[in-house]
Formats: structure tokens, C-alpha cells, sequence
């Protein structure tokens, strides 16, 4: 009950939690975690060897960032959040800000504390490991980045970014760090940002849903990426269904009456005719209707 009171009160307060993958979800597994909770650029050894402890909270859907930073020689670092989060409006705009320890982009951030971060699009998944599954300390994420399509690019500020995120937000921590065990949270202030590029956005369920990271929240290496599974009868049959309900539904507004379709039968071919402007589809996926054919169809003469 506390928890489902937390839930209902959030919104209040001006913050709106990510997409709950089901209230109803029992327990985890002790070797589940409650989100993509180690996509911080590392394969280091966790510090942490003890079982993750039992809970109630369930998987959480949550958009996935990539935190750009700059080490002591001025070079671009960029790992994987999912702990990020607005927590603030007035005077300023502030978010939180947790980062794994014992990594590359951890130590920039406490150094310089600033950094920028970048909003992924679905575009970015496949980019997940090479960002937040090896490490700076012996992985060249420029070059990964480079040979999948998204060499990082100048930026307003000092450091390099991705190309077409949906958002950038420059950030500067504010106070101390809280520290949260295995993670290490910061208070920022937003400098500045751009955002609005594109409305969607990565989020740790499709990047599960992809098999691009584990229950665990651990990156997959490309050749451990389990393949699609291909549809059983169950999906065909709502395949067929799903086809079968377009059908008719492209075809009400088209139907003559029955008497007419009795006694003049080209009418019924003349409808048939009219339908194929309503089922051809539009790259957005969305039925587009073609003009209406007219309640009573004259048979040809």
C-alpha cells in the first residue's frame, strides 16, 4: 500500500515516474535488479561480490541517456545512464544524477563536474554496448561509435557529442555526492540544453525487449544477443485476426445495400473497386481513406 501511494502522489509533485512494466509483478529474483542498474562503461569488478538483495519493485521502463565527459587530457568520454531523472524547476532547473562507481565517466564527472547529457533515440541501441558495456580503460568508444554510423561530433560545449539525440542537457553538479553503494548520485543544475529534435526516445524495455541488455541490466555483447524469436501459431492467428478485422473495417463505408447488391451486382464491384485507395498505408502506418464511394452505386448499363 505505501508503494501504491507513492505512485498516485508522484504526478503531484510535478514529476511523472517511467512506465511500471506490470503493478502486478510479484517478486524479483535475487539476481534481478529494478532497472538497467550497471550500464556505466565498465566490465570492472563490482567491489559489491554480495547477492543483490530481494525486492518488490518491479522492472522499470525507463529512457536511456549517454553522459558525455572529459578526462584530464580534454578527451570525450561517454558512457550509459538510466538513473537520471528532473528534480527541480525553480530557481533553477536541477536533476539527479547517479553514476556507477570505479568507471572512466564517474571519475570525470567528480573531477569537472560537468558534463553532457544526451537523451538516446531508438536509432542509438546499438550503440548500448560499446557505450556501457566496455570500458575507456581498454576499448576506443569513438571508433565503435564511428563504425556503427555515429562518429561524435562538436558540440556548443567542450565536450564531443552524439549525433541526433533527442535532447542534450548540459549539467554541473551542485554540492556533495550522496553516496549509494555501488552508485554515486549528484544534484546538477542544467547550464543549458537543446532539445525537441524527436519526440521518441530509447527506453530500458525495448533495449530488454531487443535482447540488447539482461534482466540484470547488463550490456550483450553483439554475439550474445539472442536472435528474434519467430512468431508461434498464437501470433499468426492474431496476425490473421488483426488483417482480417482492417478488412472489414475498410469496407463499411463502402458496403451498398444488400438490395442492391441483390439486384444490381455490379454495384458490389464497383465498391470493391473504391476500397483500394482505403487500404494502402502511409509510411507513418496510419490508414489513409481515399474518396468515400457513394450509398448507392448505379450498376453498369
Amino acid at each position: 500500500m505505501r508503494c501504491l501511494a507513492l505512485v498516485l502522489a508522484t504526478p503531484a509533485l510535478g514529476f511523472v515516474p517511467p512506465l511500471l512494466r506490470s503493478p502486478l509483478q510479484g517478486p524479483l529474483r535475487s539476481d534481478e535488479v529494478d532497472d538497467a542498474d550497471c550500464l556505466d562503461d565498465c566490465l570492472a569488478e563490482d567491489e559489491y561480490d554480495e547477492p543483490v538483495p530481494r525486492t518488490v519493485a518491479p522492472l522499470l521502463d525507463g529512457p536511456v541517456y549517454s553522459l558525455a565527459t572529459l578526462d584530464e587530457a580534454g578527451d570525450t568520454n561517454m558512457n550509459v545512464v538510466t538513473y537520471a531523472t528532473p528534480v527541480g524547476i525553480r530557481p533553477e532547473r536541477r536533476w539527479a544524477l547517479s553514476l556507477f562507481k570505479s568507471t572512466v565517466s564517474r571519475a570525470n564527472f567528480a573531477r569537472r563536474r560537468r558534463g553532457v547529457l544526451q537523451l538516446l533515440r531508438p536509432e542509438h541501441a546499438p550503440l548500448v554496448y560499446a557505450l556501457g558495456g566496455t570500458s575507456a580503460a581498454d576499448a576506443d568508444k569513438a571508433a565503435a561509435c564511428y563504425g556503427a554510423g555515429f562518429a561524435w561530433e562538436s558540440s556548443d560545449w567542450d565536450e564531443r557529442v552524439l549525433p541526433r539525440c533527442a535532447a542534450y542537457v548540459s549539467l554541473e553538479a551542485v554540492g556533495e555526492p550522496v553516496d549509494c553503494g555501488d552508485h554515486e548520485v549528484y544534484v546538477c543544475r542544467v547550464v543549458d540544453g537543446v532539445a525537441g529534435f524527436d519526440a521518441s526516445h530509447a527506453t530500458t524495455g525495448d533495449l530488454r525487449e531487443r535482447g540488447l541488455i539482461t534482466t540484470e541490466g547488463r550490456a550483450r555483447a553483439p554475439g550474445d544477443v539472442p536472435a528474434p524469436r519467430k512468431p508461434g501459431r498464437g501470433g499468426l492467428k492474431r496476425l490473421l485476426g488483426a488483417v482480417a478485422a482492417a478488412a472489414v473495417v475498410a469496407l463499411l463505408p463502402l458496403r451498398a445495400s444488400a438490395a442492391d447488391c441483390r439486384t444490381k451486382p455490379g454495384a458490389l464491384c464497383a465498391a470493391l473497386a473504391g476500397a483500394q485507395s482505403i487500404v494502402d498505408a502511409n509510411s507513418s502506418g496510419r490508414w489513409v481513406g481515399g474518396t468515400p464511394a457513394p450509398s448507392r452505386v448505379e450498376a453498369p448499363k
